[in-house]
């Protein structure tokens, strides 16, 4: 049976030999466990994967530790009863227990004790497409650099599958992803794991975790990888966070005036810094040129 352990009982895990287009991947799931029928749906499709991942982490918050260890068992005992896993779909599964509320938090201890090459990131009640993983797999191994990779979506309302926006199977640049939250949620988000564990996401946040973390990303400059095809299907109902509409459009705002405000001084900066450059440049000139005249 699987335990749940914490932080300082957690060990770094990596499974050798197993090779997936030369990338070793993990899967961490940030979870309250309190939708069991969604996440089991969930772990189906990430075990009905074309390449499967060598680690499935979930990343457990937000319930107390006996109530979240009860959520695991039930779980567990779902996933061996529905026969999900057999002998050739072996994933490793490990659960961690973080302290502190949020997907954010959540998210960094997972990004501190993962070893794998390749770390994807999903939402505990959305449904990965079959060739998710063996997709942004070949688009990283097409790429030299270090990158994160995003994908469109569909979506799942009342069991009908509905297309989304094209502009989300499109490539998103910083000025356009200001303009409108276009990047995508958890479930869209995966990279090379170094990455993640020297960008954190921000525990302050309430809301738009991912939004401010893909601006933030492009930002830093790091390499963006889009694949122009949905790969994973958000399910929409009542529960779902980002359907506080409110909160979602508040937080957005805020971070909007927030980059505004940083990018503002920085323009304040960089001028003070040139005026500073041009009177040191021209003070040398005025020396230079009384040195040559009086020599």
């Amino acid at each position: 049976m699987n335990e749940i352990q914490t932080l300082k009982e957690f060990k770094v895990f990596k499974e050798e030999g197993y090779k997936s287009l030369g990338n070793s991947v993990t899967v961490c799931i940030s979870t309250r466990l309190d939708r069991i029928k969604f996440t089991t749906e969930l772990i189906k499709s990430i075990y009905n994967q074309k390449i499967l991942p060598n680690n499935i982490l979930f990343a457990l918050s937000g319930r107390s530790f006996q109530t979240l260890n009860r959520s695991v068992n039930q779980l567990e005992e779902i996933l061996s009863k529905e026969k999900v896993i057999t002998e050739n779909n072996h994933i490793n599964r490990k659960y961690i227990y973080c302290p502190k509320n949020g997907v954010a938090a959540a998210r960094n201890i997972a990004s501190e004790v993962v070893n794998d090459d390749i770390l994807f990131f999903s939402d505990d009640d959305d449904i990965w497409h079959n060739n998710k993983i063996s997709e942004t797999l070949k688009a990283i191994k097409k790429n030299n650099l270090k990158s994160v990779v995003r994908h469109g979506f569909d979506t799942l309302n009342n069991n009908k599958i509905q297309k989304c926006n094209a502009i989300y199977n499109k490539n998103i640049s910083f000025t356009k992803g200001l303009t409108g939250n276009y990047f995508g949620g958890g479930s869209t988000l995966a990279g090379h794991t170094i990455i993640f564990k020297s960008i954190k996401f921000d525990e302050n946040l309430k809301f738009c975790e991912d939004y401010e973390y893909w601006l933030r990303l492009s930002i830093s400059g790091i390499n963006i990888l889009t694949i122009n095809t949905p790969l994973v299907t958000y399910r929409l109902h009542a529960n779902r966070k980002t359907s506080n509409v409110f909160e979602n459009t508040r937080w957005e705002l805020f971070l909007r005036m927030k980059i505004f405000y940083t990018a503002s001084i920085s323009i304040i900066f960089n001028s003070i810094g040139i005026l500073i450059s041009i009177y040191g440049l021209i003070k040398f000139c005025i020396k230079f040129m009384i040195t040559k005249l009086f020599k």
